[in-house]
């Protein structure tokens, strides 16, 4: 395995930040100022931030819909470096919630793909991040994926960085965990309670607190969780915008 390559981001270049979620990208468009656009049916938002030209999108959940946005993004103009943020799943049972992930390899699930993120500045790269559309709740099966080197699971990475890839565009991840891997109170009923884009459904919300309100407290540390890795994540891609 060839080591990480690592820059920064040059002055002039031209970067694409993409989420999967409206809650992951919202606080990097706030703090960027970044105003809204449409690149086809794709919500985005587009600015000059240090004298780089920047468009935010996010792709939805999913490695089809991760494909799709980067494709349409990559398309909507010149890029010169995709940053993907937001939130991930700890594999590894010695990380913390908020723990930064700069993987030094994603892999999708379905295909086998690897992929090699560009690391930026002076993040360290440590571990395998694994892209899947399946949510692993076997103890044993996340066991094996951790005795593989993998760190943290995603839906979204591995699938922007093989566009990315075939599109000879540099690509870099900061990820932070938000919860972990094979948590038995996360089920996908828990997970169908938002949009595509990572939005609250109130009404799904309120279905699922009416069959389940001993899973109220299981909620708020799924909330909480989610703050602190978004807080995490967006940290380390502004400082990247920053240099």
């Amino acid at each position: 395995m060839t080591e990480a390559r690592a820059h920064a981001l040059s002055t002039n270049s031209s970067v694409a930040i993409l989420a999967a979620m409206v809650p992951e990208l919202r606080p990097i468009v706030k703090r960027l100022g970044l105003s809204p656009i449409m690149i086809g049916d794709l919500r985005a938002h587009e600015g000059e931030v240090e004298g780089r030209r920047v468009v935010a999108a996010v792709t939805s959940i999913g490695t089809g819909a991760a494909r799709a946005a980067t494709t349409r993004v990559l398309d909507h103009g010149a890029v010169d470096h995709v940053v993907i943020t937001g939130i991930c799943g700890a594999i590894d049972p010695g990380l913390t919630i908020g723990a930064l992930i700069v993987p030094t390899e994603t892999m999708i699930e379905a295909d086998g793909r690897t992929g090699r993120p560009v690391t930026l500045g002076s993040h360290q790269p440590a571990g395998r991040l694994l892209t899947t559309d399946t949510l692993h709740t076997d103890p044993a099966t996340v066991a094996g994926l951790h005795a593989e080197g993998f760190v943290a699971v995603d839906m979204e990475s591995g699938a922007i960085g093989a566009v990315c890839d075939d599109r000879g565009v540099a690509w870099s991840v900061f990820r932070a965990v938000s919860d972990r891997a094979g948590d038995p109170d996360v089920d996908l009923e828990l997970l169908s309670m938002s949009t595509a884009e990572g939005t609250p459904d109130p009404k799904a919300i309120a279905r699922y607190l009416a069959r389940h309100p001993h899973k109220v407290p299981k909620l708020a540390t799924l909330g909480k969780g989610m703050r602190v890795a978004v807080a995490a994540s967006t940290t380390a891609t502004l400082a990247e915008l920053a240099t």
